[in-house]
């Protein structure tokens, strides 16, 4: 056999590994997307079973919004773990007031009455600040 054959051979055998470990890989991917959707799909039905057993106060959000951050919870943590439900809603709090206050100056919008303005402008002000 020449060095030619030897060299065919073998990067056959390297691409036939690779190809497997990749497919291995994949596979595995693909069963944690299929997990994560159940989790998903789990925490909306559950969140639209709950209230057949207990009525909502004036403190709970709506119950598409209760859904929605409950689903973009459960995609932060899959992407990064380190991230827990209570920054999640900090987060998604944080940015929904810049939002609202982007469209009250743009005119788009107006404050609902009771709101501490000087309190929203404290916390939309402390958001935007760059971390350290």
């Amino acid at each position: 056999m020449d060095y030619g054959s030897i060299i065919g051979i073998a990067g056959i055998v390297i691409t036939t590994v690779v190809a497997v470990y990749a497919i291995r890989d994949v596979r595995k991917q693909v069963r944690y997307l299929i997990s994560v959707e159940r989790q998903r799909l789990f925490a909306r039905v559950r969140n639209d079973m709950v209230w057949l057993f207990v009525d909502p106060t004036e403190l709970a959000h709506s119950v598409d919004i209760a859904k929605g951050l409950e689903e973009f919870n459960l995609i932060t943590v899959a992407i990064d773990p380190k991230q827990t439900a209570d920054i999640t809603n900090n987060v998604v709090n944080n940015e929904a007031l810049v939002y609202a206050e982007k469209l009250v100056k743009g005119g788009y919008a107006t404050w609902k009455p009771g709101w501490n303005m000087e309190k929203v402008k404290q916390t939309v002000d402390e958001w935007k600040q760059p971390p350290n």
